[in-house]
């Protein structure tokens, strides 16, 4: 809580105005209604968002099957619907972090989660249900899938390492449902919006990756080591290579080897950020329900919460990924196998 009150006071608050980043989805949204062909202009969606500063360039750049959630919150006022969005995404996520074992008042104070909430990032309602899906996995297996499809229609990149995940663990029924989901979202979004928005959107992303390489403002907040290397004027491609092997190989030892959601969450978000050419500092705060988990008994245990949450404040954010991340694969890495569990119960493994 000390944390997050230096983080208003440092100017943070003043820095970003609240739903700063909720504007243009809710002006995209708007639009869905109306002209969806303009949805990825992002002149016009620019010029049709209600918080902008001279010289933004707002886009919208989710996928189409976000516009589902967006579009109706979007005939609200921005601002009342701002407050609903955030409040239960916030809600949302603090009770799935409670189910998960983590401390909810500790979560919501946490910077990276205050960030998110400040700006009205959708970051926190897809943790929320990547969490809740975690929690199911092991024994609601369908509706695990219907969660995760829903999470990758709002956040493709967190996402990304899935399918992967999910094929270690041979988890074919929430795979079966999760791409069951994201297709009957995608149809819906076609009937909707027409079939030439999803063309616009795949063509928006190289156009957005440049904008965010050409901008240092906002290449100073990623998290990614993509963006990293960018901002030191090294080649991205190798880092991106380390990147997926490091994070292929986590993802999938964490669904064969443990069912911990918090482990696994760690492998499934914290791999996609060190895949992903793009992510955010307020990414970390999908990572929150796994940091407030750890039980802070001497000095030393504090030591991966507060690099989780400093780190943003001297634009280093990748730093606080990877002490995250590097704690959840020691933590699998002790972790017994499956095998190694059923010997130690008295259970006969075949050979």
């Amino acid at each position: 809580m000390l944390i997050s009150a230096y983080f208003f006071f440092d100017g943070a608050f003043l820095r970003f105005e609240p739903g700063y980043d909720w504007a243009p989805l809710w002006a995209a949204g708007r639009l869905a209604w109306t002209e969806p062909s303009r949805i990825y202009d992002f002149a016009y969606v620019t010029q049709e968002t209600p918080l902008v500063h001279p010289g933004d360039l707002r886009p919208f750049i989710y996928p189409p099957t976000a516009l589902l959630l967006f579009s109706p919150l979007a005939l609200l006022p921005f601002r009342l619907s701002l407050a609903i969005f955030v409040a239960t995404s916030a809600a949302l996520l603090a009770r799935a972090s409670s189910n998960l074992g983590a401390k909810p008042l500790l979560l919501v104070f946490a910077p990276p989660v205050v960030l998110a909430a400040i700006t009205g990032q959708p970051t926190l309602l897809v943790s929320a249900l990547i969490v809740y899906a975690l929690l199911l996995l092991p024994r609601s297996k369908s509706k695990a899938g219907v969660l995760l499809g829903i999470a990758a229609a709002l956040k493709p990149p967190l996402l990304i390492l899935a399918p992967l995940a999910l094929t270690a663990g041979r988890h074919w029924r929430s795979m079966l449902a999760a791409g069951g989901t994201l297709l009957a979202l995608g149809f819906v979004s076609v009937l909707n919006l027409g079939f030439d928005v999803w063309q616009s959107w795949l063509g928006s992303l190289p156009k957005f990756q440049a904008l965010i390489t050409g901008h240092e403002p906002l290449l100073r907040n990623t998290v990614t080591p993509n963006g990293t290397a960018v901002r030191l004027g090294i080649d991205p491609l190798v880092p991106s290579l380390l990147g997926l092997g490091v994070a292929g190989t986590v993802v999938t030892l964490a669904f064969i080897r443990t069912t911990d959601p918090a482990t696994r969450l760690i492998a499934l978000i914290g791999g996609a950020l060190l895949v992903t050419p793009y992510g955010m500092n307020y990414e970390l705060a999908a990572l929150g329900p796994a940091v407030a988990t750890i039980a802070i008994r001497r000095v030393r245990d504090g030591i991966i919460p507060a690099l989780w949450a400093f780190s943003m404040f001297v634009h280093v954010s990748v730093v606080g990924l990877a002490a995250v991340y590097c704690w959840g694969a020691f933590k699998l890495v002790h972790v017994p196998s499956v095998n190694d569990r059923l010997m130690q119960s008295g259970v006969d493994v075949p050979a």
